[in-house]
């Protein structure tokens, strides 16, 4: 049995099947949200020939492959949502694929040395034969990258914070752009490792131009992979070795890379003075928020995204988070305090970790020697934790820093970032409990249950779209944003009494709110009450005199009173002369 699920095969195999199982409910969660307007009404996505000439990349050039993928789900099955989902699924488990192989090669590398050398050093100089029958025996310990690698896949596919980015159609731009970063490091590394048994080669040659390519399309994908050339160069120092300048003469095609998103957001032809200033206004998406204010925030959300990865629970499409314009307000303060613990950790250990392994040695290691008759795993384990920790502030930094976005909470801005920690996460499991090989399997076999059972559950939440909405303002009460879609789901299933109901709670909270006073019109009209319809469209256009649909829909209405009124007055003419 230890001989069979330390296969490869099985792994990838496992790791596909868990995918498929938590997200088979999801194939037919309608479009929600931000897909109207990215795809539904989205003209650009439905024509691809049109996109490939250039519409496309014209629409959205920082986006163009993701953009591009829409396109041809279309092609293929129009606004049939299935095609979506499946596409979306194949990327999820491809990700978490790319996080085993990943795990796998790290373990390989030159730091950590061969696996196996230490193991056999370990049960040569173990004086209980107890023991010794253990550590030969245990696949956890025979195996450990092999343990580790699929812990850390069997985690990123199955946790329920990750549905956001899956589920949620137009999100497949955030992990899409994570399976391009995977792949780019995975292949950058295994290019490395033919390097360090004998020289590049053709081979190896060609993983770097795979590798920096698939950088490329993860930039084009979503500016989250900014950090890719950072994450790539860190792990180069963590994992490898040799003369500092040979490194950085190999990782200088992947560190030229970083221009390529801050070149997308400016125009070429303006001045250097003028690109920068583009460049500071274009580093912001929708939002009058400070710079120092959505920082200081982040404080705080970072730690509401560590806390859902350890404890799932209260899920939300859309929170209502509170903005905090003070560093020192106690929140804040304590988020930064815990932050920065977290962070000074990440380089205790990479400190610790210089104490583990060297590449070359095949004895004993100091940090493997028994005491009190158990085994301990060596401090090289915690370079790969630091480089979790690290991997989870890196690639995080982008959403979580000083670039103000109009939304300071979205769970599927976790989807890169997880990796890490649940690779950290692996890798603390295998150290605490690998003295313990059927307890170690027997918290991985639950904990993976029971995040792919909430995982599951929550999908179910996202496959009807009012139940949706009323789970986003259940936790989410004073939002106007989730009522007015809440509303709209609503009106579009014809309960447009509540959809009514909803609105006015919505006007209640931001009387400002155009949408939601020329919807309700609309509703009113449906009704037959034009009057009240009118005097919605009538305020829609005193907050914004250009708002189109209000426009034409006031014109039809007051058309409509119109003709209702020389209808009544033909009616009352002719009761007059009694006809």
């Amino acid at each position: 049995m230890n001989h069979m699920f330390s296969r490869p095969f099985v792994h990838i195999l496992l790791i596909a099947l868990l995918g498929a199982a938590v997200y088979s409910n999801t194939f037919h969660v309608p479009f929600i949200f931000d897909d109207d307007t990215s795809i539904v009404n989205n003209a650009v996505v439905r024509n691809l020939q049109g996109f490939l000439s250039g519409g496309g990349y014209d629409y959205n050039p920082r986006r163009f492959i993701g953009y591009l993928t829409f396109a041809l789900n279309y092609r293929l099955g129009g606004m049939d949502v299935t095609g979506y989902h499946l596409f979306n699924l194949a990327v999820h488990i491809a990700c978490a694929l790319l996080v085993y192989y990943l795990v796998r090669l790290t373990l390989g590398t030159p730091y950590f040395g061969s696996a196996e050398c230490g193991v056999r050093s370990a049960e040569l100089t173990t004086e209980s034969s107890k023991l010794k029958t253990q550590i030969s025996n245990s696949s956890v310990i025979r195996h450990p990258s092999s343990f580790i690698a699929l812990l850390a896949a069997l985690l990123f596919v199955c946790h329920p914070v990750q549905t956001q980015a899956v589920t949620y159609i137009v999100q497949r731009l955030a992990s899409l752009a994570a399976m391009f970063y995977l792949a780019a490091l995975v292949l950058y590394v295994r290019a490395r490792l033919f390097q360090e048994e004998g020289g590049m080669g053709g081979r190896g040659v060609f993983l770097h131009i795979l590798s920096i390519l698939a950088a490329v399309a993860a930039m084009k994908t979503k500016e989250i992979a900014f950090t890719l050339p950072l994450v790539t160069a860190l792990y180069e120092f963590f994992f490898f070795k040799g003369k500092v300048g040979k490194r950085l003469l190999v990782l200088l095609p992947m560190l030229l890379t970083i221009v390529i998103i801050p070149l997308s957001l400016v125009e070429g032809e303006k001045p250097g003075g003028e690109m920068l200033a583009d460049l500071s206004e274009k580093a912001r998406a929708e939002t009058v928020l400070p710079r120092w204010g959505y920082l200081i925030t982040q404080f705080r959300v970072i730690v509401t995204y560590l806390r859902l990865l350890i404890l799932p629970v209260n899920q939300n499409l859309d929170y209502d988070y509170p903005i905090y314009t003070s560093f020192f307000a106690p929140p804040v303060i304590l988020s930064f305090l815990f932050l920065l613990a977290l962070f000074g950790l990440a380089v205790y250990l990479f400190y610790q970790s210089k104490r583990g392994v060297r590449s070359a040695e095949c004895g004993v290691r100091n940090s493997e020697r028994l005491e009190n008759g158990k085994f301990r795993i060596p401090n090289s384990e915690f370079r790969i934790i630091s480089f979790g920790l690290l991997w989870f502030f890196i690639t995080l930094s982008v959403e979580s820093s000083v670039v103000p976005i109009a939304d300071v909470i979205f769970e599927h801005r976790l989807y890169l970032p997880s990796a890490g920690i649940f690779v950290a996460a692996a890798v603390c499991l295998a150290t605490l409990l690998g003295q313990y090989p059927a307890r170690a399997y027997m918290i991985a076999i639950a904990l993976v249950g029971i995040l792919s059972v909430t995982a599951w559950k929550r999908n179910q939440v996202w496959g009807n779209e009012i139940n949706l909405w009323h789970d986003t303002v259940k936790k989410s009460p004073d939002k106007a944003r989730s009522r007015y879609n809440l509303a709209k789901a609503l009106s579009g299933k014809g309960e447009i009494e509540q959809a009514i109901d909803q609105y006015k709670i919505v006007l209640k909270l931001k009387p400002d709110y155009v949408e939601a006073h020329n919807n309700m019109g609309v509703l009113y009209g449906r009704l037959g009450l034009l009057d009240k319809a009118q005097e919605q469209y009538q305020l829609a256009l005193t907050l914004k005199p250009d708002h189109q649909e209000s426009i034409k829909n006031l014109n039809d209405v007051k058309a409509m009173l119109h003709w209702n009124r020389i209808a009544e007055e033909r009616n009352r003419k002719s009761k007059g002369t009694g006809r």
